[in-house]
């Protein structure tokens, strides 16, 4: 901050526990001992559909008041037909924008978390951003996609598209990064695969869906059984 406060600034998409305010005042505690300058600490919260703050009783009466963002307060079908005008008149997004698109997925909407994912991703693909700055929305775009779509082959065929919207994702990330999405994408199959054991599907259907050959296969329901 331009007067040398520090700004902790979490990130949260559950209900706020006891627990997670301790911590938070744990860590604004060490920070202001580190630095010798005064912490704020701002919750961004895809939880709760208000903006309010916390009060965390610490010592007597004195109280660390936390204050929380709640993204359910940003109209999503409105940025929706922002940034659908925007690309349509070929017009560059500002960094604003930008930012709304990459969290759309959390904001209030008649449509669904997943169908907001699915049109952010399908935003991006026209929008007019750097290169990037398209790279970061996709590689968010594809942590969301992991974590709001369950159905394996629809997960494939929005990959394909966080990768046309990024102008070959995979390409940019370069090797490095390309081995930890691919590491991604295995992690996901072997947990696909851990549900499937526990549903009794047969072994070849669990082998087939999730790609795993043999050996991946046997040692991974040897964990299961256990």
């Amino acid at each position: 901050m331009d007067n040398e406060d520090i700004i902790s600034l979490e990130a949260h998409s559950t209900a706020i526990r006891k627990e997670d305010k301790e911590k938070f005042f744990d860590y604004a505690c060490y920070m202001s001992t580190k630095y010798r300058r005064k912490v704020h600490t701002l919750v961004l919260n895809t939880h709760y559909k208000d903006n309010d703050e916390l009060i965390f009783n610490w010592h007597n009466n004195d109280g660390f008041t936390i204050p929380y963002k709640s993204f359910k307060t940003l109209d999503g079908d409105k940025t929706i037909n922002n940034i659908s005008l925007k690309n349509k008149n070929n017009e560059e997004l500002s960094k604003s924008e930008i930012g709304d698109l990459r969290i759309l997925t959390f904001m209030k909407s008649k449509r669904s978390p997943k169908e907001l994912l699915i049109k952010s991703i399908d935003l991006t693909v026209d929008a007019k951003m750097n290169e990037t700055e398209k790279l970061h929305t996709a590689v968010l775009q594809s942590f969301l996609a992991k974590k709001f779509i369950t159905d394996n082959e629809e997960y494939k065929e929005v990959m394909k598209m966080i990768d046309e919207s990024a102008l070959d994702f995979k390409g940019i990330l370069g090797r490095r990064d390309r081995i930890y999405y691919e590491e991604g994408q295995k992690s996901r199959n072997y947990q696909i695969a851990k549900d499937l054991i526990k549903e009794g599907l047969d072994d070849e259907t669990i082998k087939r869906i999730t790609k795993l050959n043999q050996k991946e296969y046997e040692k991974l329901k040897q964990q299961c059984s256990k």
